[in-house]
């Protein structure tokens, strides 16, 4: 049943059970696995961007926080939260606040 797969291996091929073991592979990428903003420049945040940033910079806060302390809606700040961490700004927690990443 896992003849292609050894066979795979066989040839050369590696094992990669998770995102690092395929970075692992490719040592010219220069990949630092605890990247961080500490020390980012604020003129580099998006200005959609700015006001959360902001708001979460002070202290770590859950999106309610952030609705009530900013005036906005979930959903517009949900989306918004969500661009952020993909874009490696904010961390969501597992306890549901987001802070800077990095710090």
């Amino acid at each position: 049943m896992a003849y292609g797969t050894n066979r795979l291996l066989k040839l050369g091929a590696k094992l990669a059970l998770n995102a690092k073991d395929i970075i692992d592979c490719f040592k010219e990428l220069d990949y630092e696995e605890n990247r961080t903003l500490k020390g980012i420049n604020e003129n580099l945040i998006p200005e959609q961007y700015l006001e959360i940033y902001k708001a979460i910079q002070k202290s770590k806060q859950d999106i309610n926080s952030i609705s009530r302390s900013l005036r906005r809606p979930i959903n517009e700040l949900n989306s918004l939260l969500f661009m952020m961490e993909l874009d490696g700004i904010v961390l969501k927690l597992p306890n549901g606040e987001y802070t800077i990443k990095g710090d």
